[in-house]
């Protein structure tokens, strides 16, 4: 009975993920310690807030801990459109020295007359999409010690908190696998862990 429970629940978890539409797979070979997924944005195509999801694969000879480094979409209020304007310095003084021998100087007032500066300026602010550069952390130390042919998926979601916020929401979860997993995050660390469960 807990076996068929077991069952039921991961074919519940692989079809709830099959109806999220197509997602890039990313095998975890051995020795690659950086996985780049370049620029991500969310499917529709519409600048909006980041809504990613992507699936890991593993078997016996993947790396167990590497950094996932992505690019991502933001707007930022910034200004966008400029002016030159024509600055007035009054008049002023000041005693302009001259080195005249065995350390000694020449001070005399020099005075000014009105300058003319010129001086960019805002004149309209707005939103101003940019890129950031993202990372973490994913750790398979403590997760199954796989066989020749088995093979494990995971699926990890990134959720931008606002499309004015380079804050991501990430989260994990299994897809499919022999054995049960715990998943934890650590914030500080910005560090996916998956845990067998024995």
């Amino acid at each position: 009975m807990k076996m068929l429970l077991m069952l039921s629940l991961m074919i519940l978890t692989i079809l709830a993920y099959a109806g999220e539409g197509p997602q890039k797979t990313i095998l975890l070979k051995k020795g690659s310690k950086v996985v780049d997924l370049g620029l991500v944005a969310t499917e529709s195509g519409v600048d909006t807030a980041l809504n990613y999801s992507f699936v890991l694969e593993r078997n016996k000879s993947s790396i167990k801990k590497f950094t996932i480094k992505y690019k991502m979409k933001m707007i930022s209020r910034k200004c966008i459109d400029y002016d030159v304007e024509i600055v007035m310095r009054p008049s002023f003084s000041q005693k302009v020295c001259t080195p005249i021998g065995n350390g000694d100087y020449q001070c005399d007032v020099k005075t000014y007359d009105q300058l003319y500066e010129a001086k960019t300026v805002c004149v309209e602010k707005g939103w101003v999409q940019q890129e950031v550069n993202k990372k973490f952390k994913v750790s398979f130390k403590k997760a199954a010690a796989l066989s020749s042919g088995t093979v494990e998926k995971f699926v990890i979601s990134l959720k931008q908190k606002t499309y004015m916020s380079d804050t991501v929401k990430m989260s994990a979860d299994v897809v499919s696998s022999p054995v049960r997993y715990k998943v934890s995050g650590r914030i500080l660390t910005d560090t996916i862990t998956f845990k067998v469960l024995h």
